[in-house]
């Protein structure tokens, strides 16, 4: 149950308020969550994200106006997204706009608690580890500064690593 560790602030995004309720059940039963805030579409979503500075959105795919893959599309700054939705044709979507989860409803607790730890990998920044010694050896140790200085860390350090690899791939193939 997570004692001992930093709480994530959850935001939960879904059209259905019965199934925002079962979400935020479920987290809250976790322990180690925080959910700070919950909206009903994607420009809700947008505007509650940038105002309450969640860790984690979980988000559904389907809903009215913006749904989530669009908006996930959209905004490169949103912090880590669970896709929690009714619907598995849209799962590739999903990890192509850099999902941290993706998980269907009725979602099993060990599933949900598997999704919400990947979150906090990504979030805390353990993947990208090794980052700041393979920019110093680019000479680039003045980009991860800023990277770390970032809201939402860990995708200004996912980023980066990104773009680093395409980088030296694309001077590689020249």
């Amino acid at each position: 149950r997570g004692e001992g560790r930093a709480r994530l602030r959850a935001l939960v995004v879904d059209d259905e308020a019965p199934a925002r309720r079962r979400l935020i059940r479920q987290l809250e039963a976790l322990g180690d969550v925080e959910v700070v805030g919950e909206a009903e579409d994607g420009e809700e979503a947008l505007t509650r994200a940038r105002s309450l500075t969640p860790d984690v959105i979980f988000l559904d795919v389907r809903m009215p106006g913006v749904d989530g893959i669009t908006l996930a599309q959209r905004n490169v700054d949103l912090p880590a997204v669970v896709f929690c939705t009714a619907y598995d044709e849209f799962a590739v979507k999903a990890f192509e706009v850099n999902a941290v989860d993706y998980l269907l409803k009725p979602v099993a607790a060990d599933r949900f608690a598997a999704a919400l730890e990947r979150a906090r990998t990504r979030i805390l920044g353990n993947v990208a580890a090794p980052v700041p010694q393979i920019l110093a050896g680019f000479g680039l140790a003045v980009v991860w500064e800023w990277a770390s200085r970032q809201r939402h860390r860990a995708i200004a350090i996912g980023t980066l690593v990104s773009a680093l690899w395409l980088w030296t791939g694309a001077a590689t193939t020249r």
